[in-house]
């Protein structure tokens, strides 16, 4: 398809767990870039996943050969080490005058607008969904993005916030001239046929069915074509699912594992796997087994050392061979969503708790991933086991603090299609376990007869945080290309960096709560240190920087004031005319 193509278009690859999705953008990628295309750009749910990307990337580029210049995106990026390399490599000249080979160059990094404007770069999604919200010079990113092949990974991983953001994406993507890559192993029917028409237009439906793994091509007012695409028969396993008591979980994973092998424990919140980690430890470290934990949220350079340490460990080996000698012959890796998806890792066996089923599925894909043949677990075949939730006052599961983190009623619609199974068979389960959970209405005889009231007052209070969801991101994209409104709509200009603005302010690419970054120092002896071995000691003794408060306003009313529709900073308006603040936050 992408060599046939004489234009933009958007592709949708649909297939399992490592059968190769990402080289399947890439090729898609570099035909555009033969075919006089600007460059590329590769989003991804998370910083981890943009820093493993980000070798492979190089790898692709290496490979053809000839210089290329390529940038890491994402808030933690200039403290990468490969990227510090590349940004070295930079300064090395030919005798012409050009960078040698794959190299980044530093104005690209000098501003954090100026990174897509890189001709290849590799990212969080975040990065570019921020072309379409209103912040201060947007256009800049859209303009990095104008002529690019872009790939979204794991499209499927977003709640409707997100996801609304994304749409609008989409369709500048598709007014700027951008072929569009999106991947995902287990996306909806519904989801599926939204994006596409969000690139393509509201007229490019699809009504065939076409079955799992497919890929999906649509142009801009073109028609939909919906091909299938065999899986590779080799990469066909069946998960063994079981269910585990947490009580019984230590001892369990030490049965299973006494004769070696390697397990991960997939938690759903940080508090979860913290408790979990502390207890394993204590229950398997006499037995001989490591035990480790990974989680976002590490202070980053630690958290960086921690993802290369697993990625070593349980990746493939240092030539790309599945056989890693690195591979530590009998370990648990407790750790929380940042091990779902994308990260290129082979675990023996898996603990995960109950989470929306599509992405227990890309956990599961984790499991036997590589084709090794020292396998020394004493579970036969790919082992899946779930921790049963406790059960409430009402009979009806409680999830605890993952309700905190997913919507009850797709907790329990997600439940609801697991039980009663000893296995999942790889692809063939995929696209009917997803589809049992999203659609409309549930197939017969899934849902237990006394849950029916717990999940209908579940549906309704989802049906509300989606339509805020959805309300919320439209308040905050930019118009859509074709919008009657675009150059009169005011611009907020929303704050990229101020945690100390108001929610409503902040430039926000996720529904989530506005984080404040810390500096953690470490008590050593009697002086703190940057470091706890204290080789680095911290100065404290020095006055906090005068760092000016957020006071400007944007375009339009602040929340606590009443101010005259007039652009507006803290050194007075655009007429010269000094603003009279009623906000203690705008004073």
């Amino acid at each position: 398809a992408a060599a046939a193509a004489t234009g933009p278009a958007i592709y949708v690859v649909e297939a399992p767990m490592g059968e190769g999705k990402t080289e399947a953008a890439w090729y898609v990628a570099d035909c555009w870039v033969r075919a006089g295309g600007q460059g590329v750009y590769v989003a991804l749910p998370t910083m981890a996943t943009s820093n493993q990307m980000f070798g492979r990337v190089e790898g692709f580029l290496a490979a053809a050969g000839g210089p290329s210049n390529l940038l890491l995106l994402h808030g933690k990026a200039l403290v990468n080490d490969r990227l510090r390399e590349l940004r070295r490599r930079a300064e090395l000249y030919d005798k012409d005058g050009q960078p040698t080979g794959v190299a980044s160059e530093a104005w690209f990094a000098s501003n954090r607008k100026h990174g897509l404007l890189a001709p290849f770069g590799v990212g969080t999604i975040d990065q570019s969904l921020l072309a379409v919200l209103q912040t201060r010079h947007f256009f800049v990113r859209l303009f990095g993005l104008a002529g690019k092949c872009v790939v979204l990974d794991e499209v499927h991983a977003y709640d409707a916030y997100t996801t609304t953001l994304l749409e609008n994406l989409l369709r500048w993507l598709a007014a700027l001239g951008c072929p569009v890559v999106l991947l995902s192993a287990t996306l909806s029917r519904d989801q599926r046929a939204r994006l596409v028409r969000s690139y393509a237009g509201e007229g490019a439906t699809d009504s065939t069915e076409v079955r799992y793994p497919r890929v999906t091509t649509a142009a801009v007012g073109g028609s939909v074509h919906v091909e299938h695409v065999p899986a590779d028969p080799t990469r066909a396993p069946t998960v063994n699912l079981r269910w585990v008591a947490e009580a019984e979980l230590a001892g369990r994973l030490r049965d299973a594992l006494t004769g070696g092998g390697c397990a991960a424990v997939v938690r759903n919140t940080v508090g979860l796997a913290q408790e979990t980690f502390l207890t394993l430890q204590r229950e398997l470290g006499p037995h001989g087994v490591e035990v480790e934990l990974f989680h976002a949220r590490f202070p980053y350079g630690r958290r960086k050392e921690i993802e290369d340490r697993v990625l070593a460990r349980y990746g493939k080996g240092p030539s790309g061979a599945p056989e890693n000698p690195a591979r530590p012959a009998k370990a648990v890796v407790v750790a929380t969503q940042v091990v779902e998806q994308s990260l290129d890792l082979d675990f023996d066996l898996m603990v995960s708790d109950v989470a929306p089923v599509d992405l227990v599925l890309q956990r599961a894909g984790r499991l036997w991933r590589h084709d090794r043949a020292d396998r020394r677990t004493a579970v036969s075949g790919p082992s899946l086991w779930l921790v049963e939730p406790a059960a409430g006052a009402d009979g009806v599961p409680a999830f605890g603090p993952s309700e905190f983190v997913y919507p009850r009623y797709v907790l329990l619609r997600s439940l609801a299609a697991v039980r009663g199974r000893d296995v999942i068979r790889l692809p063939g389960d995929l696209e009917p376990l997803v589809e049992a959970v999203y659609q409309e209405r549930p197939p017969e005889g899934v849902i237990p007869d006394g849950w029916r009231t717990a999940l209908e007052d579940a549906q309704r209070g989802l049906r509300n945080e989606l339509n805020r969801q959805r309300m919320d991101a439209m308040g905050v994209s930019v118009a859509a290309p074709g919008d009657e409104a675009l150059f009169d709509r005011s611009n907020l200009d929303l704050e990229e960096d101020d945690p100390e603005a108001h929610p409503r302010l902040q430039a926000r690419t996720r529904d989530a709560q506005p984080t404040v970054r810390l500096v953690v120092l470490y008590r050593v002896g009697a002086t703190d240190s940057l470091t706890p071995d204290g080789s680095l000691p911290a100065v404290t003794d020095r006055p906090r920087s005068g760092r000016r408060r957020n006071t400007r306003l944007g375009r339009g009313r602040c929340p606590g004031c009443t101010l005259s529709n007039t652009r507006r900073s803290g050194r007075g308006s655009t007429s010269g005319t000094a603003p009279r603040w009623k906000s203690p936050r705008c004073r």
